[in-house]
């Protein structure tokens, strides 16, 4: 129960920055704005939400995340309302500012606490496989179930994302407490040789996790906004049906997060982290061969969000593994390293290229079989 309603603390982020990007046209006729009123909605969100990382490591890295936990989404919650209500441009901003602030708490605190809860469950990555897999279905749903919602009031919007968010708030701070005690650190506090070896290995480890990480979510975002681009320009599709040509990809990333548990238990993690990432190049490379077709554009997805179900638990999971006592600092730094692998694929998919999705593939690609041989030269494949 605590793992799903951290996944849907999660998913309500997700939601929220999925269903900006339908709100624009409704916000451009009330306030009189143009194309403007999309980096209304987007940029100072993002713009919040990175600042708010670092703010989060520091002023938080002593505490609890479970603790702030129902307070940041609280806080979530009421900046959703307060765009809700926003009489003007500016103020909508403003809110837009207050909300990835917020999110960037909720974001870093959330995954905190699913570390803390699962550091000593042998059930760990299957918890963190059932975390990205509902918390990853917010962008079908907010394209499915909130662009007829948006037709009736942007407004509407919000409002639904801050009474769940809300509702989840509650429903963690019933629960939350109950999950064990304050973290504690996984390894004895020792010194000598040994603590040395462990760190180093543990550096490689996080290092690795972490660049998987962007270049995992730099792909994901320039596939989706690349064919989100082609379905509804070129090939006359509306929002609601191209959110459910993106059913398949999210169908197929629920496959492959059932399967990776046993798949890493099997074959070790490096190996399927590995083979994920490649399965990733392979659907690129399809992405950029494919004719602007319906049916070549949605089945490269396919074999994205197959290889996007492999890595994401890996990564999140991995890259908090050595968090020790302080994980909210380590959470803050995987949420910069996905913000920052989504500006990287929202630049390529900016080129409207299929030679640069191609070179993503190629560089991603390279990047694999580089780190493989960087690990194993000096053993940093066992930390994994």
């Amino acid at each position: 129960m605590a793992v799903l309603i951290l996944a849907g603390i999660q998913f309500v982020i997700v939601v929220d920055e999925t269903t900006v990007a339908l709100l624009a046209p409704a916000v451009a006729r009330e306030f009189g704005l143009g194309d403007i009123a999309r980096q209304i909605l987007i940029t100072p969100f993002a713009v919040g939400f990175v600042a708010g990382l670092p703010t989060t490591a520091l002023l938080l890295r002593r505490i609890d995340p479970r603790r702030v936990l129902p307070a940041a989404t609280a806080a979530f919650a009421v900046t959703a309302g307060l765009g809700a209500l926003a009489p003007s441009a500016p103020l909508l901003v403003g809110a837009r500012v207050l909300q990835g602030l917020a999110a960037a708490m909720v974001a870093t605190s959330a995954l905190a606490s699913l570390h803390v809860i699962t550091r000593s469950d042998p059930r760990r990555l299957r918890a963190f496989a059932a975390y990205s897999m509902v918390s990853g279905s917010g962008a079908v749903v907010a394209l499915v179930a909130f662009a007829p919602l948006a037709q009736v009031s942007w407004r509407w919007c919000f409002v639904t994302i801050a009474l769940a968010a809300l509702g989840l708030s509650v429903a963690w701070a019933a629960l939350g407490y109950r999950t064990g005690g304050a973290p504690e650190p996984t390894e004895s506090p020792g010194v000598g040789q040994s603590r040395d070896a462990d760190a180093r290995a543990e550096t490689v480890r996080t290092a690795t996790m972490l660049a998987a990480v962007v270049g995992a979510n730099a792909a994901l975002s320039a596939v989706v906004i690349t064919v989100s681009f082609v379905l509804q320009q070129d090939c006359g599709w509306t929002t609601t049906l191209t959110g459910l040509g993106f059913l398949p990809l999210n169908a197929a990333a629920a496959v492959a997060l059932v399967a990776v548990s046993p798949l890493a238990a099997r074959w070790g993690v490096g190996a399927v982290l590995a083979g994920g990432l490649l399965v990733i190049v392979v659907g690129c490379g399809l992405l950029a061969a494919s004719p602007p077709t319906p049916l070549y554009l949605l089945g490269s997805t396919v074999v994205v969000g197959a290889g996007i179900g492999i890595v994401f638990p890996l990564v999140n999971s991995g890259s908090l593994a050595s968090a020790q006592e302080q994980p909210l600092g380590r959470a803050a730094w995987l949420g910069a390293a996905q913000q920052l692998g989504v500006a990287a694929g929202a630049l390529v998919a900016a080129a409207h290229s299929g030679g640069a999705i191609g070179a993503l593939a190629a560089v991603l690609g390279a990047a694999v079989v580089a780190g493989l041989v960087v690990l194993g030269r000096c053993g940093g494949v066992a930390a994994l």
